[in-house]
């Protein structure tokens, strides 16, 4: 079960995008996920297909995230994830560490499960890459 963290948002409201929850073009051998995204005060429910990567499957259901370079390297799009998991496989720079912490970069994570994020990150995830002696891009 997802549950706000309360220092994100004590005012959150869901909205569940058409076409949630199932997916109008996924075949059995294309199974995909329910990926809650936490942004903006809101809550919205959307379904990824196993292989689109989180920001693919936001931005198919008309949602705008932060986002710049769409290759796992600026970390504009750092979401931290509260439930679930993803792979990386496809990013420039996104390290274990990043990982254990919890956060992901939404244009190359790729959902392993149903999840849930908070996106709008960059700040923090900025300074997780600080703590840790990592790279940490101007964007």
């Amino acid at each position: 079960m997802w549950h706000a963290r309360p220092d994100i948002s004590s005012e959150v409201r869901s909205v569940t995008l058409p076409g949630a929850g199932t997916s109008p073009s996924a075949t059995p051998d294309e199974p995909g996920y329910e990926i809650r995204i936490q942004y903006g005060g809101t809550v919205s429910t959307i379904y990824a297909h196993r292989g689109e990567s989180l920001l693919d499957a936001a931005e198919r259901y008309g949602m705008r995230l932060p986002r710049t370079c769409r290759q796992g390297w600026c970390t504009t799009c750092a979401a931290r994830i509260e439930e679930g998991s993803a792979e990386h496989s496809t990013a420039r720079r996104f390290y274990p560490v990043d990982e254990a912490a919890g956060f992901a970069l939404l244009c190359s994570a790729r959902p392993l499960s149903p999840m849930s994020v908070v996106a709008g990150q960059h700040a923090d995830f900025r300074e997780h890459r600080i703590r840790n002696g990592l790279p940490v891009p101007r964007a």
